[in-house]
C-alpha cells in the first residue's frame, strides 16, 4: 500500500479546522447537508451576530399602537402579531411609499415613530 505524502505540512490544529469547515468527509470544499445548512450558527464578526431578533409583545404592542393611533389598525393592541397586524403594516407601508412587504425593517419602524 502506497502513502500519501501531503504537500505542505499543516499542524494538527489547522488541518482539523480545514476539515471542519469542508463538511462531511466527502472531500469536496464547502458541502455541507441541508439539515448542517439550516442549523449553521449565524456569521459573526467584531462580535456581532448577522440576525435579525422578532421583536417582544411589549414592541409588537407598541407598533401595533402607533399604527391604530394613525387609523391602519382597528384591533385589539395586546401584543400579539396577527394576520390583521400584518395587513395594517402593508397598507400602512403602501400609504408611505415604503416597501409594503410586511417586513419591520428600519425604515418602517422610524417612519412610526
Amino acid at each position: 500500500v502506497k502513502r500519501r505524502v501531503p504537500r505542505t505540512r499543516r499542524s494538527t490544529a489547522s488541518a482539523a479546522r480545514s476539515a471542519k469547515a469542508s463538511g462531511p468527509a466527502t472531500g469536496k470544499k464547502g458541502t455541507r447537508s441541508a439539515a448542517q445548512r439550516r442549523t449553521a450558527q449565524p456569521k459573526v464578526a467584531n462580535g456581532f451576530r448577522f440576525t435579525q431578533q422578532h421583536p417582544t409583545p411589549e414592541r409588537y404592542r407598541e407598533i401595533q399602537q402607533a399604527l391604530a393611533d394613525q387609523g391602519f389598525y382597528n384591533g385589539p393592541v395586546d401584543g400579539n402579531w396577527t394576520a390583521e397586524s400584518l395587513a395594517a403594516l402593508r397598507r400602512y407601508q403602501q400609504e408611505k411609499s415604503l416597501p409594503g412587504d410586511g417586513r419591520l425593517n428600519s425604515l418602517t419602524l422610524i417612519s412610526l415613530g
